[in-house]
């Protein structure tokens, strides 16, 4: 039996649901930041899916009615974008 080394599986367990990384942040900000992340990684990707199209729909609405399919491609495209 070998003792010691890198063992598939050992170790404590990460916290968080995705992959993480190390990073570097101002410590004035540590706690908010921490904060915010643990709500991200809280949330299922459709309810952050299903919140942003609330937004965006609240937005459209905002805009002219003659305006708005125009507006939908354009956040469309945007989103094409960002994938």
């Amino acid at each position: 039996m070998a003792i010691g080394g890198k063992r598939e599986g050992a170790g404590r367990k990460s916290q968080w649901r995705s992959p993480t990384k190390m990073i570097r942040i101002p410590q004035q900000y540590e706690v908010q930041i921490l904060d915010y992340a643990k709500r991200l990684d809280s949330e299922s990707e459709s309810t952050f899916e299903q919140e942003l199209q609330r937004r965006v729909d609240l937005i459209l609405m905002r805009i002219q009615p003659s305006q708005r399919r125009e507006a939908a491609k354009l956040y469309k495209k945007l989103l094409s974008f960002s994938e």
